[in-house]
């Protein structure tokens, strides 16, 4: 039994998103169906430590611009894949420590009023594979360079 902590606001979830990237010592993964934070607001926490950031989005979301902005801050620590829109079901927030989820509503909304969080190790095991398992169906975005 995983212990947990469940979040009953938006402003808790986010606040979680934060400390997620703002305490990574090794690697930031996020997904979610639109931006909770802005690639530059990453690219100044994460910025001088050697942390990987990775990256679920839906392709109707990609903004290639500030994308590219933040590639050119992040260099080769950013990954960014691609999903259909209809395929992002969960929210995420993750780093090697602590793990945060959040789901959809029952109309296939996501619903960021609410979500768990925790840092026991089956709960972070499970939000890696579920991750992961994300990871693996989604495409590297094809932009032309500028």
């Amino acid at each position: 039994m995983s212990v947990y902590e469940y979040s009953v606001n938006v402003s808790n979830v986010l606040r979680h998103t934060e400390q997620v990237i703002s305490s990574a010592k090794e690697y930031v993964w996020l997904m979610a169906d639109q931006a909770l934070i802005t690639g530059l607001s990453i690219a100044h926490a994460v910025g001088n430590h050697d942390v990987s950031v990775r990256i679920i989005t839906p392709i109707s979301i990609l903004m290639p611009e500030q994308y590219q902005e933040t590639k050119t801050l992040l260099g080769n620590k950013l990954e960014l894949k691609l999903l259909p829109d209809e395929s992002v079901k969960v929210a995420k927030a993750m780093n090697e420590k602590i793990a945060g989820i959040t789901f959809s509503d029952l109309k296939g909304k996501m619903d960021f009023n609410s979500g768990f969080a925790s840092s026991t190790i089956n709960f972070h095991k499970w939000c890696n594979d579920l991750f992961t398992f994300y990871w693996n169906r989604s495409k590297k975005p094809f932009l032309t360079p500028a």
